[in-house]
């Protein structure tokens, strides 16, 4: 392969790894998760860089057997819950964002329910600076707990 075509490769891997981190600069979101029967939680953790803080949504996605459970999730800086955010309708619109926690660093966000039956759920996570930007993504997410 010759210098040219190697430049122009690297260039247009560079143009798409930038399109990449712009368009998914809003938030982390987790995916399509089921929370099973019985009294289970998900949990994640992820870090806000310096100069932000964290905060999150759930989104009670359309369960096949409606039974009127509610999801939520709790969001705390280093692992003591502060906020929290319901989403009580199963019509794919997520609830509102908690308020943010002005604090840099570590992040729990527990997603729960409010009832025994399985529910079917997604959620976001995300980083705000004191502007009110929120358009930086958590780093380190990593999924603790996964029932």
């Amino acid at each position: 392969m010759n210098t040219k075509n190697l430049k122009n490769m690297a260039t247009a891997l560079s143009m798409v790894a930038g399109m990449g981190i712009g368009s998914s600069a809003m938030a982390v979101n987790t995916g399509i998760q089921t929370l099973g029967n019985g009294n289970t939680v998900d949990a994640f953790t992820f870090t806000c860089p310096a100069g932000s803080g964290g905060r999150a949504r759930v989104n009670d996605r359309q369960n096949p057997n409606p039974v009127g459970v509610n999801m939520q999730v709790a969001i705390g800086h280093d692992s003591f819950p502060t906020r929290q955010a319901v989403d009580a309708t199963d019509n794919g619109v997520p609830s509102a964002f908690t308020v943010v926690i002005a604090e840099s660093g570590a992040y729990a966000a527990t997603f729960k329910k409010t009832g025994a039956a399985a529910e079917i759920y997604s959620g976001d996570l995300q980083c705000c600076n004191i502007a009110g930007n929120c358009a930086i993504n958590p780093f380190n997410v990593v999924r603790r707990i996964n029932q």
